[in-house]
């Protein structure tokens, strides 16, 4: 725990105040927006209406737009705190302080010899436009970046584990479980972004290679 704290303690408060003051705000100055966040709070209300949490729907028809994860968190949400607008805001403050943090651990594994690293990706992600926009929002793409984040990590984490040490195929059960709660969180589109990392990684290790080279 110290260990932790001394590494990514700044980068935690500064991302628990970030999404602290954005869901203050957003809780005090708007209501949920139409179309998109009407739709998925009925979906989410749907389910919780008809007891059937694996098939969601929409007007009492099968809503098959969307998996189901953003639904079950906000009926997750509901069962703790009671039915409300603020009780369904929790899911996207929670996945973005998630994305925030394991952002951060990102950048502590690209650059293990600057302890700041963490706490600069976190400001730099949290006082980005898209991200702000975004966390308001209930939907689909924080909880998808959470994911994203997760499977990038867990395929760098592979790519520099020493071959001598026990315990690489944990980063590949830590990858499938991220591929597989993605898909059902937004469907093949998480395949895509890990595309793209997976088919550049020599590119990217051997970039890093030699950064970390030249900073010795």
């Amino acid at each position: 725990m110290k260990l932790f704290l001394s590494r990514y303690g700044d980068a935690l408060i500064l991302s628990a105040v970030i999404c602290g003051v954005l869901c203050a705000a957003s809780l005090w100055a708007r209501p949920i927006f139409p179309i998109d966040e009407t739709r998925y709070m009925t979906v989410a209300w749907e389910m919780k209406q008809s007891g059937n949490y694996l098939v969601p729907s929409l007007n009492q028809e099968v809503y098959h737009h969307k998996p189901p994860v953003l639904f079950w968190l906000i009926n997750l949400m509901w069962a703790i705190f009671g039915v409300s607008q603020s009780a369904a805001m929790v899911v996207p403050y929670l996945a973005s302080f998630c994305l925030l943090m394991l952002t951060a651990r990102l950048a502590r594994r690209l650059y293990p010899q600057h302890p700041d690293a963490p706490l600069l990706a976190v400001a730099l992600l949290g006082g980005s436009l898209p991200f702000v926009i975004y966390a308001n929002l209930i939907m689909f793409d924080v909880l998808l970046s959470v994911l994203v984040v997760l499977g990038i990590t867990a395929i760098w984490d592979f790519v520099k584990w020493d071959s001598g040490r026990s315990g690489r195929s944990i980063h590949i059960l830590i990858l499938g479980a991220a591929i597989g709660i993605g898909i059902l969180t937004k469907g093949p589109v998480m395949l895509l972004h890990l595309s793209f990392v997976l088919l550049g990684i020599k590119f990217w290790h051997d970039a890093n290679e030699k950064y970390e080279e030249s900073e010795k």
